[in-house]
């Protein structure tokens, strides 16, 4: 039978070629989505393990301090260990300043983040290398002499003005630090007694400066025994490997895994939807190669022969479809890769086609048992026809009913997966950030979303033909309409199966649109509750204010939208709840206006009433939550009891003018914070603001020495990373569409075939063939219109709930409609099925009637 089957191939390789090119696509699909999932996998790992450089172990701490990270280096199996600093040092170099990152030259040249590009690194005292750029603004070569000044922060802790030191230095080397937004490279690098000069001078013996340090491990140490030992140096230490601090690191921005979980959600309801694709139109396929199989029965071929050769067939046409999916896959993702590592050169996008045996492997079981599963029960049905009867004109057979017994397996699997649905919504936000109840969740999801689909195929009978007459309405009553629409709805089973195949494509389009777009719009809405300020600029705590003309470089560039300048006063914080009590520095508005900088929707009212705004990280630093009570001590003894309210705002609390002026009347502005503009490069007004702040402290030296901070350039890094995870998954729709309407296409075709006569007839009794080619067309797009409707409907519910499910761990989600797209998808859907018409339509007008009378 293998040699039939092969023979069977190549004499219907026409009519195989739209059922291999679903499988082609669909295999290419399953491939592509794995593809992408390992770039996915390795981009991360990229982006946030760029900070380590090449260290092994990454070492975390409530604080360390500079012995006791030297102490790290004494454990065995270590080679080297250095801090990870994110001290900042004022910079002289003549007239100009600026503030930069400092740490000290790695023990190991390994664990250098930045990059020497010129020059040589600090070998001993009294010598820096700096990124080139910042040397650059700051006038500033190799052999050319700066100043590093610093203020010792214990004195704060007695209420005294900081005591200033500095130190002056040479330039050896020019440095290149990484483009990652989450590198966070120091900018100078100095000799290790210049560091641990800075280090002794930066407070009492046992203050802790550093919350991370990097380990390299030997070549022959066992990471086991390594990490025992560090875990043995030091209490309370947590030592992870560099892929595991960077996938912590992903997870605090995507959730916990949910960008993944989306993702993976998306690629199994996909896979899916292929499978019923595919299965659908090689359903329709097999069932017209009846007469050719009764034929091999009339030649003594029995059943189970029969059987083997259809699913002979299936298997060697699924194995070679899949094998140039997978080829195409390759391609496809090695083009994509390519430009989109082009088009984002912030982000460290890993170009390798990370080809594993598993894909292949996965790739090419999924060609095969789609195929094989889609064929097996046609294969069984053409083995019960008798061989005679298998012998007759295959024509479709107009049905009276609409198989009445479907209505209540249809209802009950439709209201079952609406049930599970809901279901996984009510799990996931009660589950919080428990990720274990969010993937129970998902698994209940995609089980009621299954569920509800099979729901919608096995109704499609009824609900198809309803929406076409409706259609039918809207076409008019010219005779080629009024035939389309009582053809289309003739035969229910076969117009819904027909649907039925757009219906699944629109379906998914549909849903990842809206889940892309709701997950977009969430996350982006997490990021600026967490992320509440994007530019900052201060000139410190010791009374200094900055000067006008620093003021209007932010307000004058062209990437910044609005400022508000801050005065400050130090108070005592005290909590009754909790005990905290700590000296900080309290903020209110002079100038401006918060609510158009602040991006955090909870402060687009400003401050409330007697209320204190707090960085959400003193929630884990001492135990604060909304709603707590404070009291606020001002150095003249004055106390203002408030509530706290956590948002995402950097360092300085806020509280109302009012309240700042009971508590300091004399209070100084020495803050400004900007709003970045829609559209602006992020980085780029960073570097150009500092340019222009490094330009303005040479023409006025008197100015205090400005720096920026804030969080806008890491917010739009995971923005960033974010919008290149979602452009990798929503890519893959085309190749859900393209399955579809081959799908459409595929099954006209063979509805055509089935009513040759009736067409036939139709010429006969005096239809032009003008007007056949339009009854043909209306009829495809009759039916595209039905399947897109309901696809279109089910995918928005699908994103919805798909979404919630997977993004409840970030807080509320913003459920959002495409409209756009899904006028796109309907009105694409149209022409598709008017452009699937087309080649039907030559078939069936190609024939005189009386030679298409004669039979197929």
């Amino acid at each position: 039978m293998w040699r039939v089957a092969l023979h069977q191939m190549r004499s219907s390789a026409g009519r195989l070629g739209a059922a291999a090119l679903a499988i082609v696509l669909g295999s290419a699909f399953v491939a592509t989505t794995l593809l992408a999932g390992a770039t996915v996998e390795a981009t991360t790992h990229n982006t946030m393990a760029a900070g380590y450089a090449e260290a092994d172990l990454v070492i975390g701490s409530n604080g360390m301090s500079l012995d006791q990270v030297h102490e790290l280096g004494q454990v065995d199996g270590v080679a080297a260990a250095n801090p990870v600093s994110r001290a900042f040092i004022d910079l002289h170099a003549g007239d100009r300043s600026e503030w930069a990152m400092m740490g000290p030259v790695p023990s190991d040249a390994r664990l250098s983040v930045p990059t020497l590009t010129d020059g040589a690194l600090p070998e001993v005292e009294g010598q820096v290398a700096v990124v080139a750029d910042l040397a650059q603004r700051l006038g500033a070569g190799i052999g050319d002499e700066i100043t590093l000044t610093w203020e010792d922060p214990a004195d704060l802790d007695d209420g005294a003005e900081p005591t200033e030191h500095e130190r002056t230095v040479q330039v050896v080397g020019l440095l290149e630090a990484p483009s990652s937004f989450f590198a966070m490279a120091q900018q100078v690098l100095t000799d290790a007694a210049t560091f641990e000069a800075w280090d002794r001078t930066g407070g009492a013996a046992d203050r802790l400066h550093f919350t991370e340090a990097v380990v390299l491990m030997s070549g022959d140490a066992d990471l086991a025994q390594v990490r025992t030992g560090l875990e043995e140096s030091l209490p309370g230490l947590t030592v992870q490997t560099v892929t595991e601090r960077a996938e912590d690191m992903a997870a605090e921005f995507t959730g916990d895994g949910m960008l993944t979980a989306l993702g993976l959600a998306f690629a199994a309801v996909a896979l899916a939807v292929a499978a019923l694709v595919i299965a659908n139109t090689f359903t329709v396929l097999i069932a017209q190669r009846t007469r050719t199989l009764a034929l091999l029965r009339c030649v003594g071929a029995s059943r189970a022969q029969i059987r083997r050769s259809v699913l002979l067939e299936a298997a060697a046409l699924g194995l070679l479809a899949a094998a140039v999916g997978l080829g195409l896959a390759v391609a496809v993702v090695a083009g994509g890769l390519n430009l989109l590592a082009g088009a984002n050169d912030e982000v460290p996008l890993d170009t390798t086609v990370h080809l594993s045996p598993g894909i292949v492997a996965a790739t090419l079981l999924t060609g095969l048992i789609v195929t094989v599963g889609a064929c097996a029960i046609p294969a069984r049905l053409a083995t019960r026809v008798a061989p005679l009867a298998a012998l007759q004109p295959v024509e479709g057979k107009p049905e009276r009913r609409a198989g009445r017994a479907r209505i209540a397996p249809a209802i009950g699997s439709l209201v079952t997966g609406a049930a599970l649905l809901a279901g996984a919504v009510v799990l996931s936000a009660g589950a919080g950030e428990g990720s274990d109840a969010v993937f129970l969740a998902l698994g209940i999801g995609v089980l009621g979303g299954l569920l509800s689909l099979l729901g919608l195929l096995t109704g499609a009978m009824f609900i198809v033909p309803a929406l076409i007459r409706l259609g039918g309405r809207l076409l008019g009553r010219s005779v080629p309409a009024r035939i389309a629409t009582a053809n289309a709805v003739r035969n229910p089973r076969r117009t819904g199966a027909t649907a039925s195949a757009l219906m699944i494509g629109v379906a998914l389009v549909a849903m990842m649109s809206t889940g892309a777009l709701t997950a977009q719009e969430s996350l982006s809405r997490n990021l600026d509750e967490r992320f509440g300020v994007d530019l900052t600029m201060s000139v410190g705590h010791n009374g200094a204010e900055p000067s006008r003309g620093q003021v209007q470089v932010l307000a004058d560039h062209p990437g910044i939208s609005e400022t508000v300048l801050l005065e400050q006063a130090v108070v005592e914080l005290r909590s009754a709840r909790t005990g905290t009590d700590t000296t900080e520095f309290v903020g209110a508005v002079a100038e401006g206006s918060l609510e158009q900088v602040v991006r955090d929707a909870d402060l687009a009212g400003g401050i409330p009433e007697r209320t204190i705004v707090l960085p959400r990280s003193y929630h884990d630093w001492y135990g604060l939550e909304d709603g707590d009570e404070v009291t606020l001590t001002a150095q003249d003894g004055t106390e203002v009891s408030l509530r706290v309210h956590l948002s995402g705002i950097p360092g300085t609390a806020l509280v109302p003018p009012e309240v700042l002026a009971e508590l300091d009347e004399s209070a100084q502005i020495t803050t400004a914070w900007a709003r970045f503009a829609d559209g602006a490069d992020e980085l780029d007004v960073v570097r150009e603001v500092q340019a222009a702040l490094t330009d303005l402290q040479a023409a006025s030296p008197g100015d205090p020495t400005a720096w920026l901070g804030g969080s806008g350039v890491e917010r739009a890094g995971y923005q960033e990373v974010i919008s290149t995870l979602l452009t990798i998954v929503v890519a893959l729709l085309g190749v859900s569409v393209v399955i579809a309407l081959v799908g459409v296409a595929n099954t006209l075709s063979l509805s055509v075939l089935e009513r040759r006569r009736e067409s036939a007839t139709l010429r006969a009794l005096g239809l032009s063939r003008g007007r056949l080619r339009g009854m043909l067309a209306a009829e495809a797009v009759l039916i595209s219109f039905a399947g897109a409707v309901i696809g279109i409907v089910a995918g928005v519910a699908y994103g919805w709930a798909g979404s919630t499910v997977m993004l409840a761990g970030l807080g509320d989600v913003t459920l959002m409609v495409p409209w756009r797209d899904l006028a796109l998808v309907l009105a694409g859907a149209l022409v598709a099925g008017l452009a699937a018409s087309v080649l039907p339509a030559r078939s069936a007008v190609r024939d005189a009637p009386v030679v298409a009378l004669a039979g197929p």
